[in-house]
């Protein structure tokens, strides 16, 4: 029968082990990396959005002159 708790089956007391909350915390940053990467090379969304076909609220494009 298997008593041992140790993940080779055979450690003494003064051994040391990785213990779970390092684990949790590695898991953890390893998630929060992945998201903010995720997050970063989404699209971005224009910031002038008053239309639908991109005009400016006055209703020319940037740039555009008007014709006399």
């Amino acid at each position: 029968m298997i008593t041992s708790t140790c993940p080779t089956g055979g450690c003494d007391d003064n051994e040391s082990f990785i213990p779970m909350w390092l684990f949790l915390l590695e898991a953890g940053t390893a998630l929060a990396l992945f998201l903010f990467i995720l997050w970063w090379t989404l699209p971005k969304k224009e910031k002038d959005s008053a239309d639908d076909n991109g005009a400016t609220p006055s209703g020319n494009k940037e740039g555009d002159r008007e014709q006399p």
